[in-house]
């Protein structure tokens, strides 16, 4: 009989003492939110403002960083003195070149900010990419709101008018995502020398835009002085991370002028029965030889458009003789001497 009741008297205390555990463990985990914390959201919003132009930041005119955000609430630890906001962060920058908004860089993503007993940012976090997007939610956010968290969609709106609104000082608050006005139409280039084995490794040449603007630029050789690319597999959207200065801008006219005699180029492939894929984009591609005459080069790769019918007749159509005139007229076009 004591051995019954002893057995009662144990399992009661281990009950109790499970039962006080419990009630440790859910009081520790318990998320204790406050209402008088709101400003705390400006300071994270300014948090990502500075981390964002450290990591982005250009000299391009009218640079700006626009932001959106939703808060899911802030807590308190009182033992560890800290506040933590989370909050679904929207962050983009824009700039202005050529009369044009131009997007430059941005984010959106779910953040917890870990805040001290001074209120400074001691902590950022954010969810990891992929298949473990979801289980870093539920790590990173409360119970209480991982749920929305995970469902969460930003309406970007209220941005995209703060910024029209910031640039409506410009003829149009058209948004520009890429320019192709600035990819090149014209790529002029020739080997650097032949003085030393690293300068006829160089590739150096000019090329021009769809605004007119020419700009001088260098493919250096690689470490062993040998060709870093060769001047026949130069593709158009490589050449811009080279460029130097802008030297010279083309009238409209005759940039205006070049555009158009491509379009008859591209016109006369689409008669002659190449499919709209195997077409080149607009831009011409110009190579040097030492020869009398500058020899425009038919690569055979769909996006240069050659200025030749047949290159073993050198037959150069009307149109590809108009661009060349207009080449030359700005110094552009060089032989060797």
């Amino acid at each position: 009989m004591n051995n019954k009741k002893n057995i009662l008297i144990i399992t009661i205390i281990v009950i109790v003492l499970l039962l006080i555990i419990t009630t440790i463990i859910l009081s520790n985990n318990k998320t204790s939110w406050v209402t008088d914390h709101d400003f705390l959201y400006s300071k994270a919003i300014e948090y990502i403002v500075n981390e964002h132009k450290k990591e982005y930041y250009n000299n391009e005119q009218d640079y700006q960083v626009f932001t959106d955000y939703k808060g899911f609430g802030i807590s308190e630890n009182e033992k560890k003195n800290e506040k933590y906001a989370y909050m679904y962060v929207l962050v983009e920058s824009y700039y202005t070149k050529k009369e044009k908004i131009r997007s430059d860089a941005g984010s959106c993503m779910p953040y917890k900010f870990t805040f001290n007993e001074n209120n400074e940012i001691i902590n950022c976090e954010i969810p990891e990419n992929g298949n473990r997007y979801a289980k870093s939610i539920i790590r990173i956010f409360p119970k209480a709101i991982e749920d929305k968290v995970l469902s969460y969609t930003f309406n970007d709106t209220k941005l995209k008018n703060d910024v029209k609104q910031h640039y409506s000082y410009l003829a149009s608050t058209d948004i520009v995502h890429t320019d192709y006005e600035e990819f090149p139409i014209v790529i002029c280039g020739m080997y650097g020398g032949y003085t030393s084995k690293a300068e006829a490794n160089t590739i150096k040449g000019k090329y021009i835009d769809g605004y007119g603007d020419v700009y001088e630029y260098t493919i250096p050789c690689n470490e062993n002085e040998e060709l870093s690319i060769n001047i026949d597999e130069i593709r158009a959207i490589e050449i811009p991370k080279y460029v130097g200065e802008k030297v010279s801008t083309i009238s409209k006219e005759d940039i205006e002028e070049i555009k158009n005699n491509l379009a008859d180029i591209e016109d006369e492939y689409e008669n002659i029965g190449i499919w709209a894929e195997d077409m080149p984009s607009s831009f011409i591609k110009v190579k040097y030889v030492k020869k009398n005459n500058l020899l425009v080069v038919d690569y055979d790769k769909a996006e240069f458009t050659d200025l030749i019918k047949s290159t073993n007749e050198m037959n150069i159509s009307e149109s590809g003789k108009k661009i060349l005139d207009i080449l030359n007229k700005y110094n552009l076009v060089y032989t060797y001497e």
